[in-house]
């Protein structure tokens, strides 16, 4: 247990250095200097700056995860359960911002481009996990009649996760203001789900 409380400390304060300094450009030397610690501290809890980056990405894909795990459990009728998940997506980017910095950067690192095959099919299947529970709270509004289109609800989930991606990419750029993204976003996703009181 206290491993795992350690690791989730490294994951937190490397997740700053990363985003602060670009994931390519920091050495386990300035991690370890930006902990206090030494580099074979680093190396008792991961085997290398590959595993601590996908153990970095897994940690928030889980958190987004439980998140929405939490969601779909609490009493509230699916198009609210969508208004909440969008909610607290887009209230990411001012609350938890390191974490969307570091997956942006991410997703051109060398580092992440040389994951093994195992590693990649993990995080596939977070992917998936998440695009199937966004369906499951999509196929609850149409079997209770909230959500008029037929379409499979993993098909809209996976169009509905993507354009959630794409107002998060212009809240974070910039573009326009969180709020106006967050209401855009939901307009525009209930409507396409044939909810009628939007």
């Amino acid at each position: 247990m206290v491993k795992s409380d350690k690791r989730e400390e490294i994951i937190l304060k490397a997740m700053e250095v990363f985003a602060k300094n670009g994931i390519d450009r920091t050495s386990i030397s300035d991690l370890a200097q930006h902990l206090g610690t030494t580099k074979s501290y680093f190396y008792f809890h991961f085997s290398s700056k590959e595993d601590l980056i996908f153990s970095i990405q897994k940690y928030i894909m889980d958190g987004a995860i439980s998140h929405l795990e939490r969601v779909i459990s609490l009493n509230l009728n699916p198009a609210e359960k969508l208004k909440a998940w969008i909610d607290w997506n887009l209230d990411r980017i001012r609350e938890r911002r390191v974490e969307v910095d570091f997956m942006y950067q991410a997703m051109f690192s060398r580092y992440v481009a040389k994951f093994s095959r195992e590693r990649r099919e993990e995080i596939l299947e977070i992917h998936r996990k998440y695009i199937s529970l966004v369906g499951k709270i999509i196929r609850e509004g149409q079997e209770k009649g909230f959500f008029k289109n037929p379409y499979d609800p993993e098909i809209l989930a996976t169009f509905m996760v993507g354009s959630l991606f794409s107002g998060i990419k212009m809240a974070y750029l910039g573009f326009k203001e969180t709020d106006y993204i967050k209401e855009g976003l939901k307009s525009s996703l209930l409507m396409m789900l044939g909810y009628e009181e939007v």
